[in-house]
């Protein structure tokens, strides 16, 4: 079966129609200063009106981590898409009990 993940969600309404039309993923990119980005307050209410499909925090820079605490209880999985990726990032975020998805970065 394939599983499909829809990321850099930035509205609500979107995430409840990606959820609503059977996504198994739905990515939310936590800096607002990219273009697909959104803060942390909107990551955590795009993350809490998710109800079928795993939601996914995309963190791409290790600076976020700091955050994890806030994130914790609204995210089903990370993944951090930076380089590179430390074991103590993965470590300190599997110490939680939250599944980690390492990003593979090929230049």
């Amino acid at each position: 079966m394939v599983k499909v993940k829809i990321c850099g969600v930035t509205l609500k309404e979107d995430a409840l129609m990606i959820d609503n039309l059977g996504a198994h993923y739905i990515g939310i990119i936590i800096d607002e200063n990219l273009a697909r980005g959104v803060s942390i307050e909107k990551a955590l209410e795009i993350s809490l009106s998710i109800k079928n499909a795993k939601s996914v925090a995309v963190i791409v820079d290790h600076k976020k981590l700091s955050l994890i605490d806030k994130l914790s209880n609204a995210f089903d999985i990370f993944q951090l898409h930076y380089n590179p990726i430390s074991k103590e990032d993965v470590d300190l975020i599997a110490s939680l009990g939250i599944k980690v998805s390492p990003v593979i970065i090929i230049n």
